[in-house]
């Protein structure tokens, strides 16, 4: 049975890390991605940049072989973004992508411990470099 892992990312969706990471997972066991990509503000310029970085990772990962969907979340909260897409009943694990805590809001806010808390879920966080963070 594939476990599904919810995958929390924006800046570093596409990034060589984040895909390394669930590679790295992939190598457990069958696994199902599943991503939600809460833009980084309000207006349609933010939301579709959110939904070329999902596009490229998507494309990224399913190139690798992984079975892997999204979404952009409608609201640019990361918090309220995984709380809306989290169900218990379908996703096995988190996992958070940010840039390092010395950029990242989402860990000035402890996002990954945040989510923990909230889900009770297992939650594995990936800090990519800002410097290889992929704009498209």
């Amino acid at each position: 049975m594939k476990a599904t892992i919810l995958v929390v990312a924006n800046q570093t969706a596409s990034s060589s890390e984040l895909a390394s990471a669930l590679d790295q997972r992939a190598s457990q066991g069958p696994i199902r991605l599943e991503f939600v990509v809460p833009p980084v503000g309000p207006g349609d310029e933010c939301r579709e940049e959110a939904e070329q970085r999902l596009e490229g990772a998507l494309h990224k990962l399913r190139e690798s072989g992984l079975e892997a969907s999204g979404e952009v979340s409608n609201d640019c909260d990361a918090m309220a973004a995984v709380l809306e897409a989290y169900d218990p009943g379908r996703h096995d694990e988190i996992i958070v992508s940010t840039l390092p805590a010395s950029v990242s809001h989402w860990m000035g806010i402890d996002l990954p411990a945040r989510v923990s808390r909230a889900t009770n879920a297992l939650v594995r966080h990936v800090a990519v470099p800002e410097g290889r963070v992929t704009h498209r």
